[in-house]
């Protein structure tokens, strides 16, 4: 088990995150245009603040130089559209990140400098209220939570307030405000043990974004109290953080996780995800999970701790781990590629939306109860007892 320490927060750093027109976003070629990312179909649009987080109770893990852990959080935030007058362009990537994703994955379009999110209001912020669901999302192991956006956008666009949160020395790369940039590990590095112990990192910094939400601090919106949330990321950090904060006082807070097709390791491979009532859902790739093993023995463990729990196991046809994901997505709308990620992504996110709004709406969704004739793509792999 993973235990964690209280936290305080002592100050937070908020920036709206925003531009009022669509320009070109920080390339090198100034002649490339920019590349509109669609807004999401939901009722919603959406608000967006990056907001620097400090948890005073521990150090930085990765930088002695830091006397204290210092995140960095992209937060979405629904506001009905009859009540935004404008809307606006926000840049999918921070300079420094878009060039080193650039260099990775595009070095001749530079298709994620030129990226930007729609349908951004350009009012005042609203804020949120304390009546709309919390959902976290992390990016797991070597990732950016900037890969991510448009996934959370979605999410937002149904009524949700979604919280992005980057791991700084473990994400690929952060770029602070402030200019500052912090690299990390890349996603295929690191053995088992190695991504365990990030783990435990990556989890801590979860745990402190809901309690400073739950408390209504650092930052955060409004107090959630122990309120039901929920919390979607690749690899273990969904799990994981289902479990300890279950074991650390708040069973089933966490009400509802969704793993997004990444490797599961750790404690909850032999300690389940702790009690309380609760609903997780996995995506896998057509091509199969990165390792059966893990998820065969997290699937078997889980169903004879938490017998009660619902869980379901989902698949898309001709999907791959790269098509279900945003660089993907990006990369089609650019018209660099031809992955359909567009669209495979978007029935993704229809799942995991319909997910969340049964266990934090408490709505009833036929989507999830067995295979559609509108999403025939999408298939059933497994289902727990009380899922069926």
């Amino acid at each position: 088990m993973i235990l964690l320490n209280p936290r305080i927060c002592v100050f937070s750093v908020l920036l709206l995150f925003k531009v009022s027109k669509v320009t070109p976003a920080n390339t090198t070629n100034t002649t490339l245009s920019p590349i509109a990312i669609p807004a999401p179909p939901g009722p919603y649009v959406t608000e967006l603040k990056i907001q620097v987080m400090v948890d005073t109770s521990r150090p930085d893990p990765y930088n002695s130089s830091e006397k204290y852990r210092k995140l960095l959080t992209s937060v979405f935030t629904p506001v009905l559209k009859s009540k935004c007058s404008k809307l606006c362009h926000a840049q999918y990537m921070p300079p420094a990140v878009a060039a080193a994703y650039d260099e990775a994955y595009s070095p001749v379009g530079q298709i994620f400098a030129r990226a930007q999110l729609s349908g951004i209001c350009c009012d005042p912020f609203h804020g949120a209220t304390q009546e709309l669901p919390l959902l976290i999302v992390s990016p797991g192991f070597g990732e950016s939570r900037l890969q991510f956006s448009i996934t959370a956008q979605y999410l937002a666009s149904y009524g949700y307030e979604v919280i992005l949160v980057d791991h700084p020395g473990d994400s690929s790369i952060v770029e602070f405000p402030d200019g500052q940039v912090v690299t990390g590990f890349s996603s295929t590095e690191g053995t088992i043990p190695q991504r365990v112990v990030v783990l435990q990192v990556e989890v801590q910094d979860v745990l402190f974004v809901v309690d400073a939400y739950s408390k209504g601090i650092c930052g955060a919106s409004g107090a959630y109290g122990d309120r039901k949330l929920g919390i979607a990321a690749h690899e273990a950090v969904a799990a994981q953080a289902m479990l300890n904060d279950s074991l650390n006082g708040h069973p089933g807070r966490i009400a509802g996780g969704v793993n997004f097709d990444g490797r599961i390791y750790g404690p909850v491979l032999t300690d389940g995800l702790g009690p309380g009532e609760k609903g997780f859902l996995l995506w896998e790739p057509a091509s199969g999970p990165p390792n059966v093993t893990e998820w065969d023995e997290w699937w078997n463990t889980t169903n004879a701790l938490n017998p009660g729990d619902w869980q379901k196991e989902l698949r898309i046809a001709n999907s791959t781990q790269a098509t279900l994901t945003e660089l993907a997505h990006v990369a089609d709308i650019s018209g660099q590629s031809t992955n359909n990620a567009v669209e495979l992504m978007s029935v993704q996110i229809t799942y995991t939306a319909a997910f969340f709004d049964m266990f934090l709406k408490g709505e009833k969704e036929p989507l999830l109860s067995g295979p559609s004739e509108a999403y025939q793509d999408v298939i059933f792999v497994r289902s727990s007892p009380s899922s069926d």
